[in-house]
């Protein structure tokens, strides 16, 4: 009998957790959610540039490749993402509704998570270059690096998925896949980069 009262009950809180996650909205126009969404990207590659020119100022962590080659990437890459983004939200204004909250808002919040991670790795790079922050030098492969940076990515993509289960927002479950797929992405990456990479030559030896 216990059992019987306590179903119905468990899938009447099921149904109105599916409710709310439908009736997800962002309280914006489509418009100013991509005015809005263009200047995080922006102020999300200036702090980029600023985090990579602290980076190369300092010796303590040094990870390989040519400063020209990654340049030459990041422009490439900042360009893939804005048609990348205008694809997406026209897809998703398309559709509206549920499908905007879940494409649109899960990459808005991706774009907007890429400013605390350069935010964070500026505070970081600075406190390193202060007087006897450290010392001695360690020099990360690419895969590592790589590697590093879809661990970030996961993490944040575990926060934006369990606020996003507490809150009932497609907006978060859209990020928290969005992130996922891109760490994924990246750890392929870094495979790649570990199976075909030559090995690096040590300096001084004979």
């Amino acid at each position: 009998m216990h059992a019987v009262g306590i179903d119905p009950f468990g899938i009447s809180l099921m149904e109105t957790y599916i409710r709310e996650l439908e009736s997800s909205t962002i309280p914006l126009p489509h418009w100013a959610v991509i005015i809005i969404w263009l200047i995080i990207f922006v102020s999300a590659h200036v702090l980029f540039r600023k985090g990579r020119g602290l980076s190369h100022a300092q010796d303590f962590i040094v990870t390989g490749g040519p400063r020209g080659l990654v340049k030459e990437q990041s422009v490439r890459l900042a360009l893939v993402q804005v048609l990348f983004s205008a694809a997406i939200f026209a897809y998703a204004s398309f559709f509206g509704g549920p499908v905007f909250a879940f494409f649109a808002g899960g990459w808005f919040v991706t774009t907007a998570v890429s400013i605390s991670l350069n935010l964070r790795s500026i505070l970081f790079l600075r406190a390193l270059s202060e007087p006897d922050a450290a010392k001695g030098s360690v020099t990360l492969s690419d895969s590592l690096a790589v590697k590093d940076h879809a661990f970030h990515l996961f993490g944040v993509a575990v926060f934006c998925l369990l606020v996003g289960m507490l809150v009932a927002h497609l907006a978060l479950f859209g990020a928290a896949f969005i992130l996922s797929a891109t760490a994924f992405g990246y750890l392929r990456k870094a495979k790649a980069k570990a199976t075909y990479e030559p090995p690096t030559e040590q300096s001084g030896s004979s």
